[in-house]
């Protein structure tokens, strides 16, 4: 295991060390989206990341491999920042605290998910193999549909939020400004 490997190791234990902080110290939910399908996909997106060394894969290139180290750390550093700035105001499934924009928060309004997705592909990349790709594919899959269910809590429950959607990008920093929050 190379410097990359040691780094993203220590990055993720610091990540769920606060992930764990953050969920005992939230604040209580203002409102929660009613959907339980939403809640199932919220589930299965979390604890499904941990199947992935246990799946069939080969063994990537030199350069691949630097290429996943280097999402890995990246990935995991933004979900670490993500997660210091939003403190309280974590949750598992969709539900509404309060608007935060500062941090990652102000270059994208779900940089927690933007974070994991790239550590994800960083993973996946080091472990190449049909399986493990169809795994962060279906995380990609249930992100997305996690986000709708956020976005739609999150505008109907604070009045500050369609302001945010219309100045922030969902997903990827710096890509075009969310053209739905009109």
């Amino acid at each position: 295991m190379g410097v990359g490997g040691l780094l993203a190791g220590l990055l993720t234990v610091v990540l769920y060390g606060l992930l764990i902080a953050a969920f005992l110290r939230r604040s209580s939910a203002r409102a929660t989206h009613p959907s339980p399908v939403a809640a199932v996909a919220a589930g299965v997106a979390t604890w499904l990341p941990f199947a992935i060394p246990l799946l069939p894969h080969g063994k990537p290139s030199g350069s691949v491999l630097v290429a996943a180290n280097i999402l890995l750390v990246a990935g995991l550093s933004f979900s670490v920042w993500a997660i210091k700035h939003l403190d309280r105001s974590f949750s598992m499934i969709a539900q509404a605290r309060r608007v935060v924009r500062t941090g990652p928060y102000a270059i994208v309004r779900h940089p927690l998910y933007t974070g994991e997705l790239a550590a994800l592909l960083g993973t996946v990349l080091s472990r190449p193999g049909l399986a493990t790709f169809a795994v962060w594919a279906t995380i990609l899959g249930l992100q997305a549909y996690r986000v709708r269910h956020e976005e739609e809590i999150l505008s109907a429950t604070l009045d500050d939020y369609r302001d945010y959607q219309r100045v922030t990008p969902q997903l990827v920093p710096f890509s075009k400004r969310n053209a739905s929050a009109r």
